[in-house]
């Protein structure tokens, strides 16, 4: 879903709406490589849960950045943040870990 509603959000800042894109991409590609990396180091469950708690924070500045505390640029940018941040922690442990797991679990 948030990749649907990214270009969306990144339309607001106009300028540099393909190296948002891109953004998107290397922090998504950079996070999985990360979590390639610490699956066996750290464990499934460390991941999991900092993948969470991250995930929870970036949803934090992306309603602090939608109500009014926060006015002008520096909301689009909380904004802009928020969206990277959850990037980055889903693909750190909410977005792999789930699929190795069910391929232990039914294995073939």
């Amino acid at each position: 879903m948030l990749y649907s509603i990214s270009p969306q959000l990144f339309l607001k800042a106009q300028e540099c709406l393909q190296i948002l894109q891109t953004c998107v991409g290397i922090a998504n590609l950079s996070g999985s490589i990360i979590a390639m990396v610490l699956m066996d180091k750290l464990g499934r469950r460390v991941l999991l849960l900092g993948s969470f708690l991250g995930m929870a924070v970036s949803m934090g500045f992306q309603a602090t950045a939608a109500s009014s505390f926060v006015l002008g640029s520096g909301a689009l940018y909380l904004s802009i943040g928020g969206m990277l941040l959850f990037v980055v922690t889903f693909s750190l442990g909410a977005g792999p870990v789930p699929g190795l797991l069910l391929s232990e679990i039914f294995s073939s």
